[in-house]
């Protein structure tokens, strides 16, 4: 038995304990008696337990003597037969009475350091196709013209004559002389000599041509000139002057109505369970030492995708613009710089309702995917802002500026 169950006995039954544990048994008591006694814990019992055993103990050494002194005297042989034992055993139901003192226990805990590592949250948003119809009424279109101003400065043309001299033939009659002198027959041998001289002079003044002559018959015979035009050589020499025209476009601000019809349903769902993980003072400090050095690898290795990804605007411009639903927009117009970020510049914003207009894409909705930039589908502001934009020439990003494109 142990100290603890001994000291739990009373003193007959400590003592009867200690022989019976000493000698392993008592004399003339059976060793299931002497059990269920000391468990009993019965100090009447015991006292009986311990006189029974001195008496039989005394009774094994008269009996003892008496052999020995038998032997002594009788010489022989003895037999002795010993039937075999019937032994009947008939064990009562012990009674077992346990008093256990209130335990002291005194236990000091240290607070205990919880930390708790939240991953990420994954945000998944499902968006049923949005329906976008705008109407464009036809515009007016005024447009006034001026009267064009021409002013047409030609050299005076170079003509040379070339003419043979006339054939002219004058078939003239003689002459007739009429002289009436008025002079009298007596005097008349002085007339004839004064009309005779009055005929030389009058014949002297038409050979020198001072003459009075008659209107004779003219007849002018006139070919047609042969006249050659030569054009001068090369290209008339043209300059035509036009003045841009002066365009006035009004709009009025579009009108969009944005109908949801319910409101978003967001569900918040812990996905897996918590890793709990018991981790000493020392451990601790070897986890954060090993996090301490993984974050500094990465922070010297080269920056991520997104830096990877920066081109010039000059790569830029030579990509292929597609749309959401993989429609082919055509190519960049150019790339500005704007308050709110780098925005890509389209032609035609005829895919969002925007005919004929440039419109403005920001540079955040843009995918790199091998030779093409794709365009993610536009929020309702996005849109109406593309629609709003005005390109400012002076605003175009250089072609060897770089801008940052995530890739898909």
């Amino acid at each position: 038995m142990t100290e603890q169950q001994l000291a739990n006995l009373s003193e007959e039954c400590r003592t009867v304990a200690r022989d019976f544990d000493r000698d392993g048994n008592l004399p003339g008591v059976e060793r299931d008696e002497v059990l269920r006694i000391l468990t009993q814990n019965d100090a009447a019992r015991c006292t009986e337990l311990r006189t029974r055993a001195a008496d039989d103990s005394e009774t094994d050494v008269a009996r003892d003597s008496v052999r020995l002194n038998q032997e002594a005297v009788i010489q022989g042989q003895a037999e002795v037969l010993v039937p075999k034992p019937q032994v009947d055993v008939e064990e009562q139901s012990a009674q077992v009475t346990v008093r256990k003192n209130q335990p002291d226990v005194s236990v000091s805990q240290p607070a205990t350091d919880i930390q708790v590592r939240q991953p990420q949250p994954r945000v998944s948003i499902d968006v049923p196709e949005i329906s976008v119809r705008v109407e464009i009424p036809a515009p007016s279109i005024y447009i006034r013209s001026s009267e064009p101003d021409v002013q047409v400065a030609q050299a005076d043309p170079q003509v040379e004559v070339v003419q043979d001299p006339p054939m002219v033939s004058v078939r003239q009659g003689e002459p007739r002389l009429d002289v009436d002198l008025d002079v009298d027959p007596e005097n008349n041998a002085d007339a004839d000599v004064a009309a005779n001289a009055a005929d030389a002079d009058a014949t002297a003044v038409a050979q020198n041509g001072n003459a009075t002559s008659t209107d004779g018959d003219v007849t002018l015979t006139r070919n047609d000139p042969e006249v050659t035009i030569v054009q001068a050589e090369g290209e008339m020499q043209q300059s035509f002057d036009r003045a841009a025209p002066q365009v006035t476009y009004e709009q009025v601000e579009p009108e969009v109505t944005f109908n949801m019809p319910d409101q978003p349903n967001v569900e918040f769902a812990n996905v897996g369970e918590p890793q709990i993980t018991f981790e000493t003072e020392a451990e601790r400090e070897a986890r954060r030492q090993q996090e301490q050095q993984q974050a500094a690898a990465q922070s010297e290795q080269p920056t991520s995708d997104a830096a990877d990804q920066g081109m010039t605007v000059a790569e830029l411009m030579d990509m292929d613009v597609v749309g959401a639903d993989g429609e082919d927009l055509g190519e960049p117009e150019g790339f500005v710089n704007t308050a709110d970020g780098a925005v890509l510049v389209l032609r035609d914003g005829g895919f969002l309702g925007f005919g004929g207009r440039e419109i403005g894409i920001p540079v955040s909705r843009l995918t790199v995917e091998g030779d093409e930039l794709h365009l993610r589908n536009l929020t309702a502001d996005e849109t109406e802002d593309a629609g709003g934009f005005a390109y400012d020439e002076d605003a175009r990003l250089d072609e060897d500026a770089r801008l940052q494109l995530s890739s898909s």
